[in-house]
């Protein structure tokens, strides 16, 4: 008897753990952030295969089971509208984009990286930033600067490993090749240029129409990006794009 009613409380201290981690894994997410560059300073490195373990790991455990919430959220901001929601709109917008950007991809692989580019800043500024009390000009011009910033941070702070991956999906696009190389030439100007204007800008708007930012989130943002800064590139990108972007 004794031994049972300890297991049920063993149980439910879990199960509490895990709920806890399914509503905020940006906890999770940089512990395991932090016991990668440990691993890589004890190992001498990352090996490509436990790179891509960690990407597809919260890829899969965390990317993908948060974007099934998007129909869910849609759905509610429909039902509180009082209209009508039509589920196969979703899947067919979610396969008509995908469709879209493979053709442009396809056809004009440059120009595909060039929007990927431009639509990833503007959705990461949005996410990260969002509030139904600052939806204006100055607001809209703060999240796509916050935006520009994080994939600066990303993309060009790994800058060689980047050029890999541009080289390879542009098909080796000279053009393409010579503009990233000039900006690597300058990342830290550029990048400390654009983290100064977003930082104006968020001051800016706060002051125009304030608000409400956690410390939390703000602190948790700050530790994921310096690891990022230390890790290579695939894990750098799943570590901010599954364990901390929307979830906070």
């Amino acid at each position: 008897m004794i031994t049972f009613v300890f297991q049920v409380k063993i149980q439910s201290h879990v199960v509490k753990y895990f709920k806890s981690i399914a509503y905020n894994p940006t906890s999770l997410t940089i512990f395991l952030g932090t016991l990668l560059p440990v691993w890589q300073e004890l190992q001498g490195g990352l090996s490509i295969w436990v790179q891509i373990f960690f990407a597809f790991g919260f890829v899969y455990f965390i990317g993908i089971p948060h974007r099934t919430l998007d129909i869910w959220l849609e759905q509610e901001q429909f039902r509180r509208a009082g209209k009508v929601y039509k589920k196969w709109t979703f899947y067919v917008r979610y396969l008509l984009a995908i469709i879209l950007f493979g053709l442009l991809w396809w056809y004009w692989p440059t120009g595909s990286v060039f929007l990927f580019l431009i639509v990833t800043a503007w959705h990461v500024g949005e996410s990260d930033l969002k509030s139904l009390q600052a939806n204006n000009l100055i607001w809209t011009l703060t999240r796509y600067s916050y935006g520009i910033m994080i994939v600066l941070w990303l993309f060009l702070g790994h800058g060689s490993q980047t050029s890999i991956l541009w080289a390879s999906i542009t098909r080796q696009d000279m053009l393409m090749m010579q503009i990233w190389l000039i900006l690597i030439a300058s990342k830290g100007l550029i990048i400390g240029g654009v983290c100064l204007i977003t930082f104006a800008l968020l001051l800016l708007a706060q002051y125009k129409n304030p608000s409400v930012f956690t410390v939390r989130k703000i602190i948790a943002l700050v530790i994921i990006l310096v690891l990022c800064e230390y890790l290579p590139l695939l894990p750098a990108l799943a570590l901010y794009f599954g364990g901390y972007r929307d979830w906070e």
